[in-house]
């Protein structure tokens, strides 16, 4: 439920406020902290539910995030970073 709301808050801002602010957002799946899991333990419990097969990091948050905080033409988007699990 978090994750419609999620969309229907970037939806209607993005639509609502249009030609003053762009409004994006960004779900973020399994990240690893430094002090976190190892790789073993990872893999262990998230492989399969990821195509890339890898933990995600703060910093491919943080990219997605500057990107979003561009200057593209771009609004009423919400990036999944989590290496495809929203599609598994």
């Amino acid at each position: 439920m978090s994750k419609a709301g999620l969309y229907a808050l970037t939806r209607v801002t993005a639509a609502g406020q249009g030609p003053h602010i762009r409004c994006n957002g960004v779900i973020p799946g399994a990240v690893l902290k430094p002090n976190d899991y190892d790789q073993e333990q990872w893999d262990t419990l998230n492989r399969k539910n990821s195509p890339l097969q890898r933990p995600g990091t703060a910093e491919d948050v943080a990219r997605a995030v500057a990107y979003l905080c561009s200057e593209d033409y771009l609004t009423g988007v919400v990036f999944h970073i989590d290496g495809g699990e929203h599609v598994m």
